[in-house]
């Protein structure tokens, strides 16, 4: 599903008013807390694709891209874009699914 919002003419791809306020939220946080709120969403989502090592990639990818919060916010509602982080979290840590 692709987001759009159009504000003074401009349009603004994959735009999500609630992943909006929960970036915000985020970015409110000191960096740990921010961890811990994207960590509590984020290893669930890689646990319930089935991946083993859930703990083990959820800390690669938050250590990796937990900087990039926008990037994350909307990763955690994109399966395809969260599988090919955790793929590459797994190519990193050299384990398996």
């Amino acid at each position: 599903m692709q987001w759009v919002k159009e504000s003074g003419g401009i349009r603004v791809q994959d735009y999500n008013t609630e992943t909006e306020e929960y970036i915000e939220l985020l970015l409110s946080k000191p960096e740990n807390e921010r961890k811990k709120k994207l960590g509590s969403k984020l290893f669930p989502l890689i646990k319930g694709m089935g991946y083993k090592e859930s703990t083990k990639l959820t800390v690669w990818i938050l250590d990796h891209m937990s900087h990039d919060v926008r990037t994350m916010a909307y990763t955690l509602n994109d399966t395809a874009k969260l599988r090919d982080i955790v793929n590459e979290a797994q190519q990193s840590l050299g384990v398996t699914k």
